[in-house]
């Protein structure tokens, strides 16, 4: 479009010379001055075919013109049509980014009350094993294993990869929250923190939806769930997975090392997407490991409660065991 103005500026330069030409002559006919200046019929026919010729230009020349003119302003009202369309489509995009903005706000609305009430569902689910004969006898059972297990050195990594979505005392938002979240691809492998033993394992939860109770007889919305005790540098610990993939929790009463799969991130129970929850008790000395396999009441919180009073059982406040153990201490 710029090349077309250019192209007619400068035939109209020219048209303005010839008018501006013209002017000395206006009150006689150029023309006329020309034809009577002839010295022969031959210099006359010269003159008349030179004369048609630049006539013959000059209307070249306008129709030129004329044509580019009609090109411009065709042009220009194509780009007025496209800046339109423009300003439209970026009111549609607006339109878009805010009716996403609204659902995400309802989104974290809806995430925060879910925080603020999940350490009371929780609480509320944390009851005593209903087949907490069946764990014991089956702890007496391999007794003599559970008494073999060595003492890990170190802890290993639960999800690698993962990213931490909440930490563990608080949620952002205030809520409580007992523990720390792991977020993962869903069917990501989960790994046994040291070596020890499957105290219990719940199964047979689906994918689950904020406020599922699914998870008895283990923790009621904690879905699929394995419960770890283990020997680490020395220590008795339990170690809680929550939200597990239904059908990967391994077996009860199952003896396993460091760095074995003990199931599958899911997002079961009472759960807003893909993770695994962990929570980490110290139970004492490790050498007690076989005694108190054999003797676990089913206390799912190992005698540190849950909720409100659960904070009152923070290894970092009160190292007398039981404690609840930041797993940001072990884990990061």
């Amino acid at each position: 479009m710029d090349e077309t103005q250019a192209e007619i500026d400068t035939i109209e330069s020219k048209i303005k010379i010839r008018i501006v030409n013209q002017q000395s002559t206006m009150r006689t006919n150029s023309y006329l001055d020309i034809l009577m200046g002839v010295r022969s019929f031959n210099d006359l026919i010269r003159i008349i075919n030179g004369l048609s010729d630049i006539t013959n230009y000059d209307q070249q020349t306008s129709i030129t013109l004329s044509i580019l003119i009609d090109q411009l302003n065709s042009d220009k009202t194509e780009l007025e049509t496209a800046k339109a369309e423009l300003d439209e489509d970026k009111q549609t995009i607006v339109d878009k980014q805010n009716s996403i903005l609204a659902l995400k706000y309802e989104a974290e609305v809806i995430e925060q009350e879910f925080q603020k009430q999940e350490s009371d569902l929780e609480a509320e689910g944390n009851k005593i094993a209903g087949d907490i004969e069946d764990i014991q006898a089956k702890m007496k059972e391999i007794s003599s294993a559970i008494s073999s297990i060595a003492t890990t050195a170190g802890w290993t990594y639960p999800v690698p990869g993962a990213v931490i979505s909440a930490h563990t005392w608080y949620y952002n938002s205030g809520g409580i929250h007992i523990g720390e979240d792991f977020a993962a691809k869903l069917g990501s492998n989960v790994y046994a923190a040291g070596n020890g033993v499957i105290l219990k394992s719940t199964d047979g939860c689906e994918y689950g939806y904020l406020t599922n109770k699914c998870g008895y007889p283990g923790v009621t919305g904690g879905g699929n769930q394995v419960y770890l005790l283990a020997s680490i540098n020395g220590g008795l610990y339990a170690i809680k997975y929550l939200h597990l993939l239904k059908g990967t929790t391994i077996a009860q009463g199952t003896v396993v090392n460091a760095g074995d799969i003990i199931g599958q991130v899911g997002s079961s129970g009472n759960s807003s997407g893909p993770h695994c929850h962990i929570e980490v008790y110290y139970l004492g000395d490790d050498s007690e490991m076989s005694t108190f396999a054999q003797n676990w009441n089913g206390d799912m919180t190992f005698g540190c409660q849950y909720g409100q009073p659960a904070l009152n059982h923070k290894c970092e406040d009160n190292f007398t065991a039981p404690c609840r153990l930041r797993p940001e201490s072990v884990f990061g």
